[in-house]
């Protein structure tokens, strides 16, 4: 009887510590889609505060809007970490696009010769 009482604990312990992992995880989780928000709100903020671009305003505030609620329904660590991830190579994306229009901006400028 004893062993079977020791083994219940175990069984009991190891199933607290995979629910307390758990639960760390989803909060770090959570952290990082905070964190996106974060980032969300100050490129809505920044699309506010340019004059001419009520489009790019709009569709930032949306897009924020819209994240703000996928991370509240979120219930588990991987529909976090998804959201995290398809934010940084949307981010990554726009960094990659942004310094090859420089670069061909930099080449235009080089190879054209400048009126006088």
């Amino acid at each position: 009887m004893v062993e079977v009482l020791v083994i219940a604990g175990l069984v009991v312990a190891a199933a607290l510590a995979h629910e307390a992992s758990r639960r760390r995880a989803l909060r770090r989780a959570r952290a990082r889609a905070e964190g996106m928000l974060d980032d969300l709100a100050a490129a809505a903020c920044a699309a506010l505060a340019d004059p001419g671009r009520d489009r790019r305003a709009a569709r930032a505030v949306e897009r924020y809007g819209t994240a703000r609620d996928r991370v509240a329904a979120a219930t588990t660590r991987h529909e976090l970490e998804w959201m995290v991830r398809k934010h940084e190579l949307r981010r990554a994306g726009y960094a990659f696009v942004t310094r090859r229009l420089e670069r061909a901006r930099d080449l235009i400028a080089e190879a054209v010769p400048a009126r006088r």
